[in-house]
């Protein structure tokens, strides 16, 4: 089922990772009567006939922030009801920006073009704003919504009660970035995961992301929240880090073959040291 730009990888007769044209992933999930796509990538290619080919139930579109890699597919669900913090809706043009999307496109898909006509063109629409404890009932499976600000000010993880899995999408992985001019300072997002942990704290056994494999386990969040303890003790490594034309530090150091902790730990953030 996979085409040009979407590679399909069922994770279980409920959930399917659908990787896109830069490495991005998005999540169908799929009740007994209802079906939930969590983001919408880059807006490359037509995400909405890959979709349609893996589920004709009534589909609700989530999306867990407002960035290139997991909004720009949104009009192609314009139909369907559409979910975003309300919190993300002011950076949703400037990374809707033509320049910008070719630019972010070319980096990180192989080096290579896309022909303008390949491009889901940027429209303002009408997002659902999402909420703490929004509970989607699909039937025989919920989602539950929580929001994990730092990434950005409306950065949402999703809860997925009955198969226990934790979708944080950009809001906590191996690689949390804080250091855009949208993310919020370290001590912030170490308020908020000290907020939402007991919220889901024995509600997941796996964690699934949208970058870097995509897989991750139970200690996540905590993992995450030890690293923001460290930062603000000024105890990390603060590796120098250069993303398009960002300057910023890594705060543990990383295996240069997997971008993975050399420790061992699960979770690392990339932050901007004057914004603590």
């Amino acid at each position: 089922m996979d085409d040009e730009f979407y590679k399909v990888v069922p994770l279980s007769d409920r959930l399917t990772r659908i990787i896109g044209p830069t490495g991005e992933m998005t999540y169908l999930v799929q009740g007994r009567d209802a079906a939930v796509l969590i983001d919408t990538g880059v807006g490359v290619g037509n995400l909405r006939a890959v979709v349609d080919r893996l589920t004709d139930k009534p589909l609700s579109v989530i999306i867990t922030h407002g960035h290139v890699d997991h909004a720009m597919g949104a009009p192609l669900f314009k139909d369907r009801p559409l979910y975003l913090s309300h919190a993300d809706l002011p950076i949703l043009p400037a990374y809707g920006d033509a320049v910008l999307r070719h630019m972010y496109v070319k980096a990180f898909h192989h080096g290579r073009t896309v022909a303008d006509e390949l491009y889901v063109p940027f429209e303002t629409l009408d997002y659902r704003d999402l909420h703490s404890g929004d509970d989607f009932d699909l039937g025989g499976l919920h989602l539950v919504a929580y929001p994990l600000a730092g990434h950005t000010a409306g950065s949402f993880i999703i809860l997925l009660v009955e198969p226990r899995i934790l979708i944080t999408g950009d809001a906590c992985n191996p690689s949390v970035f804080l250091f855009l001019p949208e993310a919020r300072p370290v001590h912030e997002y170490m308020a908020n995961l000290q907020a939402v942990i007991p919220l889901v704290a024995g509600r997941y056994d796996a964690v699934c992301f949208s970058h870097d494999g995509g897989d991750g386990g139970a200690d996540m969040l905590d993992s995450a929240l030890e690293v923001t303890r460290q930062i603000m003790a000024g105890t990390t490594d603060d590796i120098p880090f250069h993303f398009l034309s960002y300057h910023a530090c890594v705060a543990k150091a990383t295996n240069h073959l997997t971008h993975r902790r050399r420790d061992g730990g699960s979770a690392n953030i990339i932050y901007d040291p004057h914004r603590k």
